[in-house]
């Protein structure tokens, strides 16, 4: 079993200026069903760039969109299956996260981590995928500047958060989403060209503009977005 994750972030990793930051993603089960919904998406791009704000963007990030336009492109994505980690910065310990940016960035591969990993516990709870069923991760960060290194150390984390091989001291014990899990491969994109890594960016400003003004639950109500909040 492989399963794609498309994944982007949203908001400012500040505590002093900002409320929220946001981690979301797309998860597939099948690469046809992927391909389709890149296809689709990218063809209500091609449908929106006919306005005349638009035809100049070198792509059509979800800040830059009206808020219509926004809410267009998210309904692509409604029938995904999703996650999120949300992170309340004001709730966050700031000297331990912000104390350099080696720490802010081991904070933002743990949230993305857990959010993942809840999300398939969430999914072996419905019964979309099984939990003892050999697994592989193919998975697209758009890019941001992380160092070579903690790229493959993203990549082996998630295998082993996946498998219960990291001690949780809160819990005080070893939890496993899918123990199965063979590989993880982590890939960083260019959002520009990768339409899903775009979609995935609608995704998190959606989400992170209803922590923000209304109720992020009732994006929940399909049931096929899974939420984590930290911290």
């Amino acid at each position: 079993m492989v399963i794609y994750v498309r994944a982007d972030e949203s908001g400012v990793f500040d505590p002093i200026h900002n409320d929220f930051f946001i981690f979301a993603g797309l998860i597939f089960l099948d690469n046809q069903e992927m391909e389709l919904t890149s296809r689709r998406f990218l063809s209500m791009e091609r449908k929106l760039r006919q306005k005349k704000k638009y035809k100049k963007l070198p792509e059509l990030k979800a800040t830059l969109l009206d808020h219509a336009d926004r809410r267009t492109l998210f309904s692509i994505t409604e029938t995904c299956l999703r996650f999120a980690s949300i992170i309340n910065l004001k709730k966050a310990d700031h000297k331990a996260v912000l104390s350099d940016k080696k720490s802010k960035q081991r904070y933002l591969d743990y949230a993305f981590k857990r959010g993942l990993k809840e999300a398939m516990k969430c999914m072996v709870a419905r019964g979309s995928i099984f939990f003892d069923a050999p697994a592989e991760f193919d998975i697209i960060l758009d890019e941001r500047t992380t160092a070579t290194n903690g790229k493959y150390n993203l990549a082996d984390s998630i295998l082993y958060e996946m498998r219960g091989e990291i001690h949780s001291m809160q819990l005080r014990t070893f939890s496993p989403a899918l123990p199965a899990t063979r590989k993880v491969t982590v890939r960083y994109g260019n959002s520009e060209k990768e339409p899903l890594l775009r979609a995935a960016d609608v995704l998190a400003n959606r989400i992170l503009h209803e922590c923000r003004h209304g109720d992020v639950l009732s994006l929940m109500d399909k049931n096929n977005l899974f939420i984590l909040n930290l911290p």
